[in-house]
């Protein structure tokens, strides 16, 4: 590195250029073009003034548009399996109808509708296991104390003392 603001020597700016040159080739051929503008902003970077820290932060970028593209893969590849078997939750504890059952199968099979079906089937499973729960306690308190008294109507009596 010259003692100049930074920049890397020319031999070194030679070997970091040719290393960014091969990552970014392979970058091109992985990545479409409109989701390459962070790493080609650290590319000119690093073009416009060789040094560590522009190598450095156009490697980074470089790799994490890699990273998010095959992320992105992944994630529509698994997106309509969990949303279908989500839907198939709801479709059980809501009892929803076929032509309903149809209708939402037919939503995108992406991240935002998996998203959404989960919060529902998490959501209607809390509320089974909720509603089992308290028909337990029920049952174990009329056990427990007997069947309860059937609710009286309140007599006119009763009501003009309240008043």
């Amino acid at each position: 590195m010259s003692a100049t603001g930074g920049t890397a020597a020319p031999l070194e700016a030679a070997r970091f250029a040719a290393a960014l040159r091969g990552l970014a080739a392979r970058t091109a051929h992985a990545v479409p073009a409109e989701e390459l503008t962070p790493a080609v902003d650290a590319l000119r970077a690093f073009v416009q003034l060789p040094s560590p820290a522009h190598f450095l932060a156009a490697t980074r970028c470089l790799r994490a548009a890699v990273r998010e593209r095959k992320l992105a893969r992944l994630a529509s590849v698994g997106a309509p399996r969990r949303a279908a078997q989500h839907l198939g939750v709801i479709a059980e504890l809501a009892g929803l109808p076929a032509d309903l059952q149809q209708l939402l199968a037919r939503l995108p099979g992406d991240a935002r509708t998996n998203r959404r079906f989960a919060v529902i089937a998490q959501l209607l499973t809390a509320h089974r296991l909720l509603a089992a729960s308290a028909e337990a306690t029920q049952q174990d308190l009329q056990d427990h104390l007997g069947q309860p008294a059937p609710a009286r109507a309140p007599s006119a009596e009763r009501r003009r003392r309240r008043r």
